[in-house]
């Protein structure tokens, strides 16, 4: 985003009500995005903070990871946002990302990828959803 765009967004959002759609921060891992990340954490009202897998892969979450988890989860807590963890795929995960204080969590441990004709049969399911009762006659 730029920094003249900054205030026509920031305006945007504080006119935002609770039925409209959600606002989730992403805490990822590259470049200046964390510090970007805590300076919006002032300026939009924030619906949930997640964080990316990459803090959470591999066999445990260990060393500095954990210090980054812990940190998101306890502030996250403390603002009154809860904290979605990406990237659960075993039960040791699973613990340690509720034992740092993670409130929801996401992944293959909850959800495996579908095969791709269940993916199919998912959207022809929907379409046929969604078209059901239009009228498809051309209007004069």
């Amino acid at each position: 985003m730029q920094a003249h765009q900054w205030s026509w967004t920031e305006a945007g959002w504080r006119g935002v009500n609770s039925s409209d759609p959600n606002l989730v921060l992403f805490f990822g891992a590259r470049g200046r995005h964390a510090t970007r990340c805590l300076s919006h954490l002032r300026s939009f009202p924030f619906d949930k903070i997640k964080i990316d897998r990459c803090f959470i892969s591999g066999p445990s979450i260990g060393g500095a990871s954990v210090a980054i988890v812990l940190a998101i989860a306890g502030l996250a807590k403390h603002l009154g946002i809860p904290t979605t963890a990406e990237g659960i795929e075993t039960r040791q995960q699973l613990q340690q990302v509720k034992a740092l204080g993670c409130s929801e969590m996401q992944g293959f441990r909850f959800s495996p990828l579908p095969r791709v004709d269940e993916v199919a049969q998912l959207l022809r399911a929907r379409l046929d959803r969604e078209t059901v009762g239009l009228d498809l006659r051309r209007r004069a």
